[in-house]
């Protein structure tokens, strides 16, 4: 528990701004990266520490992002390819 002061000081201590919206305790950017930060015993995270994280707990959403991150890829050559055979250049 005493980590968990420590980590909710720091934030308030470091008016960490997002600038998308406010960081609230109750929102799940704050739990996720509160529990990322519990499980690496820092608040310095890191995009690493969060992919590890979400690898461990809840590995088919990883491999879910890994599927779609794949799909698009082969979309997006498929149409670079078809702009190459049609003459366009590629931006």
């Amino acid at each position: 528990m005493e980590n968990i002061v420590k980590f909710k000081d720091w934030i308030k201590k470091n008016n960490v701004d997002y600038k998308i919206k406010e960081l609230h305790e109750n929102s799940l950017r704050y739990k996720i990266l509160e529990y990322v930060g519990l499980k690496n015993e820092t608040q310095d995270i890191t995009g690493e520490m969060l992919f590890d994280v979400l690898k461990e707990e809840i590995p088919e959403f990883i491999l879910m992002v890994a599927e779609e991150n794949f799909l698009r890829g082969y979309n997006q050559r498929k149409l670079d390819e078809q702009s190459l055979q049609e003459g366009e250049s590629i931006a």
